[in-house]
């Protein structure tokens, strides 16, 4: 050792050793997977009636003018035939019905259509899994009975009027709401 010189090595000869890059962690990818989902827009139905009146469901060929039941939360049992029969673009089956309102001679759990008179048509599509087929009648015959005269017409007692505070529930006819434009 006496004598001997270490001589170090030129830089340019020793590989330059980089230490190793790690992805940060709020990097690129992770933005990029972790990110939320987009809100996922879904049209609203469009309903379109079915051209040939006729729907096959549940094992039942249901058509325009068939008569139906609906049962409410307190099982209570409504009738009402089927107006009009609508499909949206999910392929979903609606009906559009028309209520059949009791009268005196209706006879309890059953449903006469002799004893029944046409009622208001309702502008909201029912899905046919809420609905009960019960009978097939004539999709004219409650519209015939009124033409002839079998069945005198429902005239409402209680309807709604629009005022400066929203709807508001009055008899009919109100003479507070009839206004003169003489």
């Amino acid at each position: 050792m006496d004598g001997e010189k270490i001589i170090d090595p030129p830089k340019s000869s020793i590989p330059k050793v980089k230490p190793k890059q790690t992805t940060s962690v709020r990097g690129r990818r992770y933005r990029r997977r972790n990110r939320r989902p987009q809100k996922c827009k879904i049209d609203r139905p469009i309903f379109v009636p079915i051209s040939t009146g006729r729907v096959e469901y549940n094992d039942m060929s249901l058509v325009n003018g068939d008569v139906v039941s609906v049962v409410n939360a307190e099982k209570k049992v409504f009738y009402a035939q089927i107006r009009c029969l609508l499909r949206d673009q999910y392929h979903q089956v609606t009906a559009l019905l028309t209520w059949l309102y009791p009268t005196k001679e209706s006879p309890e759990g059953k449903f006469d259509p002799a004893t029944y008179i046409i009622g208001h048509e309702d502008d909201v599509p029912r899905p046919l899994d809420a609905l009960e087929f019960v009978s097939k009648i004539p999709s004219e015959y409650y519209k015939h009975r009124v033409l002839l005269g079998l069945d005198i017409p429902y005239e409402p007692d209680l309807g709604y009027a629009l005022t400066s505070k929203g709807y508001k529930l009055v008899t009919i006819p109100c003479a507070e709401f009839e206004t003169d434009s003489d």
